[in-house]
């Protein structure tokens, strides 16, 4: 009978420790603690070191949030890789550089410190050549800002005379006959910059949102020594959408207006004013050339939304063209303009149906909690 009681209470036991793990389960996500996997670091010129960002939910890998990377200064420490939620870095030149990780809105530093195993250390007694004092070895400039445009954007704008569109770099104080291997060192997976035996010019336009590509143009002699300058990039189509963007934003619209007021006249500008042209769906040529396909006008519409601090996405999918998810007010809108109209093309602003907007949703992959 004790036996009997004995195995009763293990099961009540058992039965009691089931119930409360189903209302109050411990979550092993909810303790994960975001951070990076150093704080402080010290690294050696040319050695290379991986960053993580720790503590991701295995919710929000699968919903592909992404960590935003920064270094404060690239001649220090400069980007070699990326990777879903790390980076690796490769130290270049002695200094302080602090590496932020931004994630959901929190950032994330790592302060790194780079030293010269090699410094004091005596260079070779080899005597230099009768053209090259080693000590005035230098790149004829140190920071240039280059330009970008187009053949096709050249239909709309012109060469800036205030602009360089290629530059010339030089490594003073060799001998001529020294052979120079030229290279460039970017953050981004594919350059803008394009070098060739010292001429520096760009092959592409940089993002719209960014607007700008840093990178470093190198100069490496034959002695492994290597010399550096700051490369910025800029795009002329990037700066005259901007232009187009901001002053429709400045002179159409007023603080007094509702943002659903503001939705309609987003939609009526570029409804009435750009022609529909099928098969040209790069949305800042139809904002300079005055005409585009259903994929232009929803991404001209989502980046006027942007400019005027509404959120706002293209939707993507049959059935969908010309169509925009925006949230004005409190609401979600669809913003449809026009679809193979003639000028002056149609435009409809409407509140979708629950089964409409989860068909969007679905059929888009938008991820709504983007309007939270």
């Amino acid at each position: 009978m004790k036996k009997n009681m004995n195995i009763r209470l293990v099961l009540a036991v058992i039965a009691v420790a089931l119930a409360w793990s189903m209302y109050f389960p411990l979550s092993v996500e909810a303790r994960l603690k975001r951070h990076l996997s150093a704080k402080n670091k010290t690294l050696s010129v040319g050695q290379e070191y991986t960053l993580k960002m720790k503590g991701i939910s295995s919710k929000d890998k699968k919903k592909g949030r992404k960590v935003r990377w920064r270094v404060s200064d690239k001649s220090v420490a400069l980007i070699k890789g990326k990777k879903n939620y790390s980076i690796t870095l490769r130290a270049r030149k002695t200094g302080n550089v602090k590496v932020s990780g931004i994630y959901r809105g929190k950032k994330y530093t790592c302060k790194i410190r780079v030293k010269d195993d090699t410094s004091g250390k005596q260079d070779s007694e080899e005597l230099p050549d009768a053209d090259e004092d080693k000590s005035n070895i230098h790149l004829n400039a140190s920071e240039v800002s280059i330009y970008y445009l187009s053949d096709t954007d050249k239909k709309y704008l012109s060469e800036s005379d205030n602009h360089i569109y290629s530059y010339h770099f030089k490594v003073e104080g060799i001998s001529k006959n020294m052979d120079v291997k030229w290279s460039i060192e970017s953050e981004d997976k594919v350059s803008s910059f394009k070098v060739d035996h010292g001429r520096v010019y760009m092959w592409k336009s940089p993002g719209y949102e960014e607007n700008h590509e840093d990178a470093l143009v190198v100069a490496t002699l034959e002695d492994g020594r290597r010399f550096t300058a700051k490369l910025h990039g800029f795009s002329e189509r990037n700066e005259a959408v901007k232009n187009i963007v901001n002053g429709f934003v400045n002179d159409r619209l007023s603080p007094d207006m509702t943002e659903y007021e503001k939705v309609d006249a987003i939609a009526s500008y570029v409804s009435l004013n750009y022609e529909y042209q099928l098969y040209q769906s790069d949305w800042i040529t139809m904002a300079l050339g005055g005409s585009g396909d259903c994929f232009s006008s929803r991404c001209f519409v989502r980046y006027l939304c942007q400019a005027a601090g509404i959120k706002a996405v293209i939707c993507v999918g049959d059935s969908l063209d010309g169509m925009t998810l925006v949230k004005a007010d409190g609401k979600l809108y669809v913003v449809l303009t026009g679809f193979r109209d003639t000028q002056p093309r149609k435009y409809r602003i409407y509140e979708p149906t629950e089964d409409s907007l989860q068909s969007i949703v679905s059929r888009s992959h938008i991820d709504l909690s983007y309007f939270d």
